[in-house]
């Protein structure tokens, strides 16, 4: 399973806080950071790819999610 982590930063831009998500994908895992939205500027972050930041307005996407990224994990 993929190492999801988000990042919440302070008002200087630096990291201030990490929370790890526990997601098969990247979608699923930014379903979950949305939970943690409140205004404040997130990135969520996979090892060292950035998938998504989080602010005040919308959310960016900023890598592109591969198909491997999408797909969900076969049930046994």
């Amino acid at each position: 399973m993929p190492d999801y982590r988000l990042y919440f930063l302070g008002l200087d831009g630096h990291f201030r806080k990490a929370e790890p998500i526990l997601a098969a994908n990247d979608i699923d895992a930014m379903k979950a950071a949305r939970e943690f939205t409140d205004g404040s500027e997130l990135e969520l972050w996979e090892g060292n790819r950035r998938i998504v930041a989080f602010g005040s307005d919308r959310p960016q996407i900023v890598s592109s999610l591969s198909p491997s990224s999408l797909k969900r994990p076969s049930s046994e």
